[in-house]
Parts: structure tokens; C-alpha cells; sequence
């Protein structure tokens, strides 16, 4: 029940002049941390089979966070991890000091962090990227050094002292990693360049050629700025690292980017890029390098990823020289869905892949582990990757058996029919053995995840290096819209699994008409083909789609596939056609202008057979070529728009002029479709981005990041989108999203960052939020939701029993603190527990209890302190911390100590283990020493020393103690906690332990309230009391109408029963001023029975008659009872004015109060004012030595106070 605490002066003027001092040891540092063999917290999504370690977690350590994981197996086969030590979230430029950890066991157990370089800010050196050279076993660890500048703002230059350029340094080292010397070479990568200006070292793993003519090369990637864009480089030596040169640029449009060696000699260089990896080849061991093309087999949110061969050192014609293995985030808005996939053809194709985390997931580099022979690849491999919003970096390791893949090219080729919607179709599929032996038989089907339904289909045994063609028969879903749809196929043989994909046109809608008929066409003999008889059947549509299969043999001018027409007219009509051998498409309803015109610079080939397709909806149109959208307007128009339509054809057109533009090649068929019955559909998938921390080693204040995706999954438009978030304000919109499109909705405002409160981390130990996409389409509204993957909060690995550790690092202090029931852990708990204590007194300190289990009767047991006055049996008590719902705070609070034989911990939460230490008057001083046990029901945690030093000092008995100690009270808190009537017989009984408590403490002074709620604050334009408990008078102010009267009897009894428990006879009545001047008092209406607030102002008639009436009485009472002497009026942090117009009212209407006074003062102000003042903590080295001394001579308590929150 304590608000303030206030100690006399006299104290701690006592304590400066002796030589007593209250500090104990130190608690020592936290031992660099070391992985265990689970993960320190939950991994969203997860692939059964693998074991994570966590290597850097944020906040352990010496460093806030950690980024940029590298790896690689040093020649002695340690594996050596590489990252980044960073003081906050920042790049370069910040002090960034280069990591490492080592495992001589293949990624089971790992050493701590080892320095490889750091120097003092603002020097910073980060983004590691390993090479190791297998000839000489020298480790090459390259990074970009700053000083001034980062990556965007590096200056061109080589002077290797200019702090302005962004450097490239590296470390190299001969004896496996265990030391290290730096070297910088940025003048030999930018010799002769001027307009290079800030790079990096592409992070992850460079390479080292095996074969062909530059054999031993060593080769790492860098990312440079030229001239305003990024390009990749190749950074290679061929003299073991001597001397340095630099690649001719790739680019634009690189970032980071990783080489392979293929197994034919080539290099295979790929590059990060949003939405699929760019890729350019070598054929002169890196030094130049082909154009840029995408790979639109490798999605990508433009985030690093890895790619290297599985067995480096296999021969060029052994088929394990062809497999390649990539890792990236699978995904082309967001960093999740990590996946792994492997080539068995030297990256042309990517047939297997696996998930190995579906949530958040950053960036990621794998390298081969060697087996018992120190073959690389043959051990598997390690994967290194940022996990959980770059709060993990975190090591697991595979074999191609995990990854659950059949070396084999699936491909998927043309139907045999055009596509219809819910229509079965034949598409011919290859299967290409690559995997160097025979495979016995197998089946094909559409992948497990597809719309697509098929019938499975065997496939024969297929011989090394042969091909198998199966017929897959498919049926396209019954809602598909017009467009191209993803036909994925998996092969599976035995235990092990391939798959392609294809993009087939789909024809979706309602049909309306059709011709199938075909026709081999040539404008300069075949006629037009008409069928007006059939228009009225698609005149009126307004939306609808027009598909024509075709294959041309030769380019004309106008090359019709589709016309609806005014034949009177050249301006009128709906055209599909092929012109210059480009697609076409127009709605023109008269005049010059073209109300849809789709042109495309996109050319067909003569002899290849093609689906062109127009899509009209309400969003606009969209032109299809073979599933690909080739052209698109947000117009909307079709066949109802052209007034007098008298004409419809294929093949050719019919209008005023003489020419039909008849088509020339093969017209398979036309479709004309109706809108598709909508079945409107959204899908949100929320990911964790980034936890941004906010300065301190535990989570509290940092900043949570998600971001969120949102799929149209219907075959309708969706329009007017909005995304809202369950908690904050989001702000993201799309206007249209076609079928199949997505968006995403990045960072603050779109998605609102949550910082993470005590709420948070103390009642569930996770965070999460629920966000929902709103749209409309086809008339109605359409809305998806997901909760996004709990944010854990907890900061204890999971297969630790417990951990012990001190609250504020000093166990002589850290009573101080109140433990959070999640996160905030201190420092482990570890030699020797020490306090100080003079003899006949006492010491309090906590220990803390995070459970990585449940735990079941958790306990510590204090055997007896032994020393040189004997043995001090029973002098510790053990209680527990008992948390209870802050309602003001929200969340819970470590407060009441319960005084139980053991307590139960749910998993991830704290438990405060307080110990109260009593040294009894008359104990020698020296060292006494005993043993804290810490245990559950299931075993021992540990022990530790607990040693107090009692110095050659004994504190005088409590009564005699010359400094007063008031620590404030407030009986109601009491009366809510426990949920008693206030001022019931009850409530006072409860209240009798706390005068105890405080009597045995040597409280001097009853604070009693004698006025309603003397403590009343405006918080947000709300009058309320300061705390969340009232605080109701001790007095019942009555009043008739005319006169005051007052009942004083829960004054009395608060008194006498205070008084009863020891506390002294000091009382101090508050208060004649409302705190922070919210000027007003309560009492009873006599007449009405009813309560009355009134407000009044300080000085004015109402105000001198209420206090008048109240000073009066109060003083006849107080002499009654005996108490007058013992009284003051007090008063909590007046200004001079304010307290001045009360002395005013206290001088007319009773003098006798006048030096009765007693003030919490909050100012150097009023710091004589009264007869018994304290002092703010926060200016006290302002109160000079001479006041203190001057008011001790004339008897007047001079004290300070502090105060707590929350209150």
C-alpha cells in the first residue's frame, strides 16, 4: 500500500560521513552464449525433419542484433559460421564487428562467438562472404568496411584511407580460422575505375574453380554502384589470394548475387531480383559475363539467397557434377516460405524442392559438408539462414534424401485440345532420367496443392539419359477464369519426386458460342468465313471473353481471327486479329478514336501455335497469348457497345472497305464466352517482417513489423480493397486485383508497427493480430482474415529446464526491480550471492526463475549462515512473488509475497524468488557464509553461495534510529485488493500485517486522508485519482445546509489501531489543496442523504467557510483524543502561491494551525515553509547543507521522497 517513500536526510548525511557501505559483488557477465540442439523459440511453419541451432539471437552477446549469415567448411572440416554483430538493425555505416562461431562436430554443438574483426566506431565492417582456397587451405572472409558512408552513399576512389569510400576488406587465415590478419583491396578492384563507386561483398560463399583452364581461381561476388546503377562483379585472384581483379560489370539490376561452377567449366552467376533471380554465364572462368535474363523458374522478393554445386569436387561427367542446389525465399512479395531446390542438370530446370520454413525467413547460404573422407557434399549440407523477423540467425543441415527428389526433368507441353473450363483435356508430359541410372516405374499427377484435377497415369521404367512421353489427362477447374493457369505435375518414383509446370490458356465463362470447324486460310485465295447468323447469340455482351487457336504461316497486314462489324462502316466493330505478326485487339463504336485499342510489341512465329484471348470485364480488358497477359487497359467495352452491329466473321472481316484482311495460316477454332459466373474469393497471408529493436537487450519497446499479402483467388476482379488491422490503424488499398494478382502491404502506415508492451511480454509471452482484406465484386462484398503467426516472446531455449539469474545483475540490489512474469532476464546467477548487512538489521534480494518447462513445486531452501559469531539459524525467509492483474497498466505485476512451501511456473514465465535476510543484534562481524538451493519436484537446478558480509556496525534498535521513515499509506488499496467493504471491521483487521510490517520497519508518521480523493489528476481530459484505488476520507463531512458537522470516527480507529502495531505517534491529515489544483470537496447532504462533489476556489468565501468549519472541529477533536501535539495539515507538491493562499485562510480562521504544517515539496521554493518538509529526490543536491543543519537545530524533520510506478 505504498505510494511514496521518504527517508530523513539525516541518513544518508550519516552514511557519507562513516565508512559503511551496501554494495555487494558484482554478479558476473553472461558467458557468450552456445546453441543447443532446439531452438530458442518456435519456428513458424517448420519442416519435419530438422533440427535447429540457433547461432546469434537478439540480445545475447555483446550485440543487440545480428544479420548476414555465412558458412563454410574450413580445410581441418570444422564447420566456421560468419555474421554480423550489430548494435541496432542499421547497415553500414555503423560499428558492426565481424562474428564467428565453430562446430568441430558438423553443426551439433558450437563454440561461442569469436572476434574476427572490430575496431572502435565509427568503424564498422559487415556482410561476410567466405572463400576457401582447397589447394593452399587458406580461409579468405570478405566484407565491406565504412567509416563515414555505406553502400548508397561510398565515393568513387580507391585511396584505401579515404573514409568516405566504402572499402572492401577481407580477413584471411591459415591455421582453420583460430587467427586472423585483414588486408584491403579496394584500389585493385577499382583500378582504373572512376565512376565505381560504393560496393560490397555479395554475402554468403564465393567459390573456387575445380577444372578447365583457370583451375584454383578463387572468385568472390560483389555488388557495385556505377554510374547511378547496381551491377555484379566478379572480385577473382589466381595466384591464391596475392593480388585481386575485377570482372566486367553485370548489370544493371543486380544485388547480391552468388557463382556457381557448372560442371562443363562455365560459371553460372545468379542474382537476387524481385520477382524471379536474374542469371548471366561466364564461359571465361568469371572474368566476363553474358546479359542478364530472368529465370522465371526462381522467385524471388529481391532478397539474397544461395546457390552452389552439391559436390564441388565431382567429376565433369559424373551426373553429381550436374546437381545444383538453390536457397532463397520462395516467394515474390515477402521474405518467407524458405525453400531449398535442387538441379540435376546444371541449373536449366529446378524439378525438386522442398520448404524449409514456410513463415518469416531472411536471407540464406548452404555449403557442403564433408563425410569421414572429406568428400564435400557427401555429409550433406549446412544451411544457414534469419529467421523470425532477423530476431535468429539459425544452422540446420540435410542430405538429398531429406530433400525427398528423383533426379528427373518433368515438362509439361501443349494440349491436344484447347482447355475449356470443367472440360477434360490430353496434355503430353516428358520425362527426362537425369539422374545417371535407371529408374524403375513411376506415376504422374497434377502437384498436391493444384486446381487442376487429373486422373494419375503410370509411367514406364525409363533408362538412364532416356525420355518417357506420358499423356496426363486434366481437367481445369470448373470456376477457372479466361487466362493462363499454372499446370504443375509431379513425378514420383519410389521415395522420391520431380515436377514441372506449364501455363495453359484457359477458356472460362459462360459459352455462347462457338466454331470448331477450322480452316487452313490464305488471304489471296480463301474467302470470308461468315457467320452473321450466329451474332445475335453474342451481341449483347458488355463482358465476356473472345479466344481464337491458331497457328500463322506468314505475316500480313490485318490477319482477322475474330470480327463483329457494321458492314457499312470502317469504324465500327469488335476486332481480334493478328497484324504484322503482332496481336491485336480493338472496340471501336465510331469516329477516329478507338474505344479499347490493345497493340502489344509482341511478335508470334510463324509455324508455332498459339491461344490469343481477349478478357473484358468490368475492371477493363486484358490480352492473353498462350496464359501470358500481353497487354491490358483499365477500359471496359465489347460487342453491346457498337450500335447497328450487321456482322460477324472468322478468319476474315466484313466492313466498307473492299478488303477482307483474311488470316493466313490455320485457324484451329474461336470462342466467344459470356462472363464466368463469379465465385469471388481473397486470401491474406500475413508474415512476420522484422522485430526493430529499440535499444535494449530485452524485447519490451521493440517494434514489430508484419507484413501482409493479399491473393485474389476467385476468377472475378475484386476492386476497391482495403486492409484493416485488429489492432492500429492500417493503411493499404489496391483498386483493382485481377484473378490470380496479388499486393502486398509493406511497413508502417500500410501495416502498423506494434511495440511491444509489458502487456505483451508478461500475460501470454507472444504477440499476434488479425488482418482482413474488404473488397467487392460482382455486387457483393467479399472479405478473407488470418492471424498472423504468434510473435514469440519468450527469451529461454526451449530445452532448458531453467535458468537462474539476477534481476539487475547485482544481487545486493536487486530488490529494486520488480520482475516481469516474460522476458527482461538479467545476468545468470553464478558464484557468489552477497549483502551486506549490519548487525540488527535486515536485507531483501531476489533471485529470478525462467521455467523452459512447466515447473512443478518450484523452491529455494537457505541453509543456516555460518561465520564468526556461530551460526545464524533461521535468519532467511523465502517468499514468492505473486502476480496480479495491473489494471491500470494492463497486463500483470509481480506484488504480493506469498509465504508458500513452493510455487508451479508455466513454461516461458518468470518467478521472482525473494529472500529476506534478518542479522540479529549482538552478531560478530566477519563473513558468514550459507547455500541457496534451487529446486523443483523433479530435481535440483543448482546452488549457489550466499555469503553476507555484517561489518563492524550494529544499527541502534528500530525506536532509536535518529532519522524518521514515512512511507506514505493507502488503507483503500488494501480494502479492493481483497475486495472488502472500506472502512467495514474487515478491512480493518487487513490492515493491522500492514501497520505490523511498517511498525517493524520503524515507520514514524500515520498519513491519513481527510478529505475525498485529495489526490485527483486530469489524464486525458478525465478528472480521477492519481492511483487506481480511491482514496476515501477518514472523515464524514455532513453538512445541513447551513453548518458543517464531521465524524471522525474511521480517523479514530485508523489511529488507535496504527498506534497499536508501533508505528509512531506522528499524524499528518491531508488536505486543504486538491493535488495539481483540482480544487473541490465531498460531503453528505443531510437533507437528501446524497454525496455532493463542489468545486471552489482557493481563498474565496466558500473555501474559508468549509476549511473554517473543518479546523475548528478538527482541532476540538484532536485535544480530546490527545493527538493535537502529534498533528499536522499536510500538503503534497504546492507552489509558493498556492500554499501562501492557504496560510491565509489557516491565519483568519485558526491560528493555532499555523505552525503545524507539514510538506511534500516540490520546488526549492517552499523550502522553509513548513515545519516539516520533504525534499523531491530529483533536486536534491540542490538543498544546501546549511538549510539542512539550521532546520535540525530548531527541530524541524527535513526528509526526501521518491516515488514508484506505476502507483
Amino acid at each position: 500500500m505504498t505510494l511514496r517513500r521518504t527517508l530523513a536526510l539525516g541518513l544518508s548525511v550519516a552514511l557519507a560521513a562513516g565508512t559503511l557501505t551496501l554494495t555487494g559483488p558484482q554478479a558476473t557477465a553472461d558467458p557468450p552464449p552456445s546453441a543447443t540442439t532446439a531452438s530458442a523459440s518456435p519456428a513458424d511453419g517448420l519442416a519435419d525433419g530438422l533440427t535447429l541451432n540457433d547461432l546469434a539471437n537478439r540480445g545475447e552477446g555483446d550485440w543487440l542484433r545480428y544479420r548476414i549469415p555465412s558458412l563454410t567448411t574450413a580445410p581441418n572440416g570444422d564447420l566456421l559460421a560468419f555474421f554480423d554483430g550489430r548494435p541496432s538493425m542499421n547497415d553500414l555505416p555503423s560499428n558492426i564487428t565481424m562474428l564467428m562461431r565453430r562446430s568441430s562436430d558438423g553443426g551439433t554443438t558450437w563454440g561461442p562467438q569469436q572476434i574476427v574483426r572490430q575496431s572502435p566506431a565509427p568503424n564498422g565492417y559487415g556482410d561476410p562472404s567466405v572463400v576457401v582456397d582447397r589447394e593452399t587451405d587458406k580461409i579468405f572472409l570478405f566484407y565491406a568496411a565504412s567509416i563515414n558512408q555505406g553502400f548508397a552513399g561510398g565515393s568513387t576512389g580507391s585511396d584505401p584511407d579515404d573514409p568516405n569510400v566504402l572499402h572492401a576488406d577481407y580477413s584471411v587465415s591459415d591455421d582453420n580460422g583460430a587467427t586472423w590478419t585483414h588486408h584491403r583491396i579496394t584500389d585493385q578492384i577499382k583500378a582504373g575505375q572512376t565512376t565505381w563507386a560504393g560496393m560490397f561483398a555479395a554475402s554468403g560463399e564465393g567459390i573456387q574453380l575445380r577444372q578447365g583452364a583457370h583451375k584454383g581461381r578463387l572468385i568472390q561476388q560483389y555488388t557495385i554502384r556505377i554510374s547511378g546503377g547496381n551491377y555484379a562483379v566478379s572480385v577473382y585472384s589466381d595466384d591464391h589470394g596475392a593480388t585481386w581483379k575485377a570482372s566486367a560489370p553485370v548489370g544493371p539490376g543486380a544485388d547480391e548475387n552468388k557463382t556457381v561452377e557448372l560442371a562443363n567449366g562455365d560459371v553460372l552467376l545468379n542474382s537476387r531480383a524481385a520477382p524471379y533471380r536474374r542469371i548471366a554465364r561466364s564461359t571465361d572462368g568469371g572474368a566476363t559475363y553474358t546479359a542478364f535474363t530472368q529465370d522465371t523458374q526462381l522467385p524471388d522478393p529481391a532478397n539474397n539467397g544461395s546457390i552452389i554445386r552439391a559436390y564441388p569436387d565431382a567429376a565433369p561427367g559424373d551426373p553429381k557434377a550436374q546437381i545444383l542446389l538453390f536457397s532463397n525465399a520462395n516467394n515474390v512479395n515477402v521474405r518467407r516460405n524458405l525453400t531449398v531446390r535442387m538441379s540435376c542438370d546444371s541449373g536449366t530446370t529446378w524439378p525438386v524442392s522442398k520448404v524449409v520454413q514456410s513463415g518469416a525467413t531472411g536471407y540464406s547460404t548452404l555449403t557442403p559438408l564433408p563425410d569421414a573422407s572429406g568428400e564435400l557434399g557427401a555429409g550433406g549440407f549446412g544451411l544457414f539462414y534469419e529467421r523470425e523477423g532477423y530476431r535468429h540467425i539459425s544452422f540446420t543441415k540435410f542430405d538429398l534424401g531429406w530433400l525427398e527428389g528423383v533426379c528427373a526433368k518433368v515438362a509439361v507441353g501443349a494440349p491436344t485440345a484447347q482447355p475449356v473450363a470443367g472440360i477434360a483435356t490430353t496434355v503430353p508430359v516428358t520425362v527426362t532420367n537425369q539422374s545417371g541410372a535407371a529408374l524403375p516405374a513411376g506415376s504422374l499427377d497434377v502437384a498436391a496443392d493444384s486446381r487442376w484435377d487429373a486422373t494419375p497415369t503410370a509411367v514406364p521404367a525409363i533408362a538412364a539419359g532416356a525420355i518417357a512421353t506420358v499423356n496426363l489427362t486434366v481437367t481445369p477447374g470448373a470456376s477457372f477464369d479466361t487466362r493462363g493457369h499454372e499446370l504443375k505435375v509431379t513425378y514420383t518414383q519410389g521415395d522420391g519426386a520431380a515436377s514441372g509446370s506449364g501455363t495453359l490458356m484457359v477458356i472460362g465463362g459462360d459459352k455462347k458460342w462457338e466454331w470448331t470447324t477450322g480452316a487452313v486460310l490464305n488471304p489471296a485465295t480463301s474467302s470470308r468465313i461468315d457467320v452473321t447468323s450466329d451474332l445475335p447469340s453474342v451481341a449483347s455482351l458488355a463482358e465476356g471473353v473472345i479466344v481464337a487457336d491458331f497457328t500463322q504461316n506468314a505475316n500480313a497486314t490485318v490477319g482477322t481471327l475474330y470480327a463483329a462489324t457494321v458492314k457499312g462502316a470502317t469504324d465500327k466493330g469488335v476486332v481480334l486479329s493478328i497484324n504484322g505478326g503482332k496481336p491485336y485487339f480493338e472496340v471501336r463504336t465510331g469516329g477516329t478514336g478507338h474505344v479499347i485499342r490493345l497493340a502489344p510489341n509482341v511478335t508470334v512465329t510463324n509455324g508455332q501455335r498459339y491461344v490469343l484471348a481477349a478478357v473484358v470485364n468490368a475492371a477493363g480488358a486484358k490480352l492473353y497469348l498462350n496464359g501470358a497477359e500481353i497487354a491490358t487497359t483499365t477500359t471496359s467495352a465489347l460487342m453491346s457497345s457498337v450500335q447497328g452491329l450487321d456482322a460477324m466473321s472468322v478468319g476474315s472481316i466484313f466492313t466498307s472497305r473492299t478488303d477482307p484482311w483474311i488470316f493466313n495460316g490455320t485457324l484451329h477454332s474461336v470462342h466467344v464466352l459470356g462472363p464466368v459466373a463469379p465465385v469471388p474469393s481473397l486470401e491474406v497471408r500475413p508474415v512476420l517482417d522484422a522485430i526493430y529493436s529499440a535499444g535494449e537487450p530485452g524485447l519490451l519497446d521493440d517494434g514489430i513489423q508484419p507484413w501482409v499479402e493479399v491473393y485474389n483467388t476467385g476468377n472475378v476482379a475484386v476492386t476497391g480493397i482495403s486492409v484493416a488491422a485488429g489492432q492500429g490503424t492500417a493503411n493499404c488499398t489496391s483498386s483493382s486485383l485481377a484473378p490470380g494478382a496479388s499486393f502486398v502491404c509493406r511497413n508502417t502506415p500500410a501495416i502498423p508497427r506494434h511495440t511491444v508492451t509489458a502487456a505483451d511480454l508478461i500475460v501470454v509471452g507472444e504477440w499476434r493480430d488479425t488482418y482482413t482484406a474488404t473488397g467487392t465484386a460482382a455486387g457483393s462484398t467479399v472479405t478473407a482474415s488470418a492471424t498472423l503467426f504468434p510473435v514469440d516472446l519468450r527469451e529461454i531455449p526451449e530445452d532448458v529446464e531453467a535458468s537462474v539469474w539476477v534481476p539487475t545483475g547485482s544481487f545486493d540490489s536487486s530488490s529494486l526491480v520488480r520482475v516481469p512474469q516474460v522476458g527482461g532476464i538479467g545476468s545468470a546467477a553464478s558464484g557468489d550471492l552477497g549483502l551486506t548487512i549490519p548487525a540488527n538489521s535486515r536485507a531483501s534480494a531476489q533471485l529470478g526463475v525462467t521455467a523452459g518447462t512447466d515447473l512443478t513445486g518450484l523452491a529455494a531452501e537457505v541453509g543456516a549462515l555460518t561465520g564468526p559469531g556461530g551460526t545464524l539459524t533461521d535468519a532467511v525467509d523465502v517468499r514468492y512473488a505473486k502476480y496480479i492483474p495491473d489494471e491500470n497498466n494492463g497486463g500483470v505485476v509481480a506484488d504480493p509475497l506469498e509465504d508458500v512451501a513452493s510455487v508451479d511456473v508455466a513454461r516461458g514465465q518468470n518467478q521472482p524468488i525473494w529472500l529476506t535476510v534478518r542479522v540479529p543484534a549482538g552478531t560478530a562481524p566477519g563473513e558468514y557464509t550459507g547455500t541457496v538451493a534451487v529446486k523443483t519436484t523433479a530435481g535440483q537446478l543448482g546452488t549457489w553461495p550466499i555469503v553476507v558480509e555484517v561489518p563492524d556496525v550494529e544499527y541502534r534498535d528500530v525506536p532509536e534510529r535518529p532519522f524518521v521513515l514515512d512511507l506514505w499509506q493507502h488503507p483503500d488499496a488494501v480494502a479492493d485488493q481483497l475486495d472488502l467493504t472500506p472502512w467495514s471491521e474487515a478491512h480493518f483487521q487487513a490492515l493491522v500485517p500492514y501497520w505490523e510490517d511498517l511498525a517493524e520497519a520503524g515507520q514514524d508518521v500515520l498519513n491519513l486522508a481527510i478529505t475525498e480523493d485529495p489526490w485527483l489528476v486530469n489524464m486525458g481530459g478525465t478528472i480521477r485519482p492519481q492511483t487506481y484505488s480511491h482514496y476515501r476520507s477518514t472523515v464524514e463531512w455532513l453538512y445541513d445546509g447551513s453548518n458543517f458537522t464531521f465524524d471522525f470516527d474511521v480517523f479514530d480507529r485508523l489511529v488507535t489501531d496504527a498506534r497499536a502495531a508501533g508505528i509512531g505517534d506522528r499524524i499528518h491529515a491531508f488536505s486543504m489543496l486538491q493535488f495539481q489544483s483540482q480544487d473541490r470537496f465531498y460531503f453528505i447532504d443531510t437533507r437528501t442523504g446524497q454525496g455532493t462533489w463542489e468545486t471552489y476556489t482557493v481563498g474565496d468565501a466558500r473555501y474559508r467557510q468549509v476549511w473554517g468549519a473543518f479546523l475548528d472541529a478538527f482541532e476540538t477533536h484532536l485535544r480530546d483524543k490527545g493527538w493535537w501535539d502529534d498533528t499536522s495539515l499536510a500538503f503534497d507538491e504546492q507552489t509558493l502561491s498556492r500554499m501562501n493562499a492557504a496560510f491565509a485562510v489557516i491565519d483568519q480562521a485558526n491560528p493555532e494551525w499555523n505552525d503545524k504544517i507539514a510538506l511534500a515539496a516540490n520546488s526549492l521554493a517552499e523550502a522553509d515553509i513548513a515545519k516539516y518538509i520533504s525534499f523531491n529526490l530529483t533536486f536534491l543536491d540542490q538543498v544546501s547543507q546549511d538549510l539542512i543543519d539550521s532546520r535540525r537545530a530548531a527541530g524541524k524533520p527535513t526528509l526526501f521522497y521518491t516515488w514508484n510506478e506505476p502507483t
